[in-house]
């Protein structure tokens, strides 16, 4: 079928596959409860190091260390954030029957999502946005949220990074912010010196996070398309119609 695809016996436009979310169901309080085990994982071992050990002796080596005091101090508090927001997430999904419980442990997720994306913009930032990370390190959170979570956590998650970190770029290579101001010497580097290799860098980059979320969305949607065919359509085949429910929920 010319620009349509078919799914369940209806057609979707192809372009859903690929920026939409096509059949996906809520996220579970299990599934959500998962996640914050994770976030509580990275807190101790990431988060916590880099914001309060790590960070602190760097700004007395910096060159300018009122910019990188501002940085560190934003990222303690986006940390406090964090775990004030994941032990909502953790409190309201032990008990997974309560759909209400289900709802607010969502919004704490969205909260945790934002606070991690705006403090990984602030340390692309620090350590130079544009000649040393590019957005690398959020395109890692988009990925995982959107393979684990959902379709909009990964938008939310994809706005901010993305957006955040063009926005530092697009100012870096105006010489109206300061690049790097965690190193010791000011970063000598041609995105920096020559502005049409950094609106250059910033273009290519930004149309890759662009395609990665394509190519992220639309393998998320065939995944969730197929697991609902095999639940709802192959299965009632074989097994009585409580137990299919059940699996098309996540809970076999």
């Amino acid at each position: 079928v010319s620009g349509q695809l078919h799914i369940q016996g209806a057609r979707v436009a192809w372009w859903r596959w690929l920026i939409g979310c096509v059949d996906e169901k809520p996220v579970s309080s299990k599934t959500m409860r998962h996640i914050a085990w994770l976030r509580w994982a990275s807190v101790l071992c990431i988060w916590l190091p880099v914001q309060f050990v790590l960070g602190p002796p760097m700004i007395a080596e910096s060159h300018r260390p009122e910019i990188s005091s501002g940085i560190i101090l934003l990222g303690q508090w986006l940390a406090v954030a964090v775990v004030l927001s994941n032990a909502i997430v953790h409190w309201m999904t032990a008990d997974a029957s309560n759909d209400r419980h289900r709802q607010l442990a969502y919004w704490a997720t969205m909260s945790c999502v934002v606070f991690e994306a705006v403090s990984i913009t602030a340390i692309q930032y620090g350590m130079g946005s544009l000649a040393i990370l590019q957005p690398t390190l959020g395109l890692g959170i988009i990925v995982l949220y959107r393979i684990f979570c959902d379709y909009w956590t990964t938008v939310v998650c994809w706005m901010v990074v993305v957006v955040g970190w063009v926005s530092v770029g697009v100012l870096e290579t105006a010489h109206v912010i300061t690049p790097a101001p965690f190193f010791a010497e000011p970063l000598n580097h041609p995105y920096y010196l020559e502005q049409w290799a950094g609106v250059s860098q910033l273009w290519l980059a930004f149309f890759q996070a662009v395609g990665l979320f394509w190519v992220i969305n639309f393998v998320s949607n065939q995944r969730a398309s197929l697991h609902r065919y095999m639940t709802e359509y192959v299965l009632q085949r074989y097994l009585p119609v409580d137990m299919v429910e059940r699996a098309s929920r996540g809970e076999l």
